[in-house]
């Protein structure tokens, strides 16, 4: 028995380097695996707290058309009363700026083209300009956060 005792198997040695054993050491370290995810949750922060200053904007469109006014057949002006077709386009630009600037400008193009009473007419208009500038002056003056 005691023969069978000091036949121990010894276990088989490996040499590393310093940096080998610091890149081993780090590789089963589960604090510094998830460390390294940090910068990038930090990085989709910064992201999501300027997605607040994202501009916002509308573009509706609309062609409504007027149908021709009813005419009897037994009249002697056989052309409809009104005709017309008009379309239209708007637009609209808003958001909050970092120091508390609220805007929104606007904007639109219309045009109505047709006859009425057999004249034709055609109208065009467009219009630009700044709807909102609202600029709190005061926004937390003189508050002081105490934790």
């Amino acid at each position: 028995m005691a023969a069978a005792v000091a036949q121990t198997n010894a276990p088989a040695t490996r040499a590393l380097s310093l940096q080998d054993c610091l890149a081993e050491a780090l590789q089963h370290n589960f604090d510094v695996r998830v460390e390294r995810f940090e910068p990038v949750k930090s990085q989709i922060s910064l992201s999501a707290a300027y997605a607040g200053y994202d501009p916002t904007s509308t573009f509706p469109a609309a062609t409504p058309t007027t149908c021709p006014d009813y005419v009897s057949p037994y009249s002697t002006n056989p052309v409809p009363a009104t005709v017309s077709d008009e379309n239209s386009f708007n637009s609209d630009l808003g958001g909050l700026l970092p120091w508390g600037l609220h805007y929104d400008f606007s904007g639109g193009i219309s045009e109505s083209y047709g006859s009425q009473a057999g004249s034709p007419f055609d109208n065009s208009r467009g219009s630009m300009g700044l709807t909102t500038l609202k600029q709190p002056l005061l926004k937390n003056f003189g508050l002081i956060k105490r934790d």
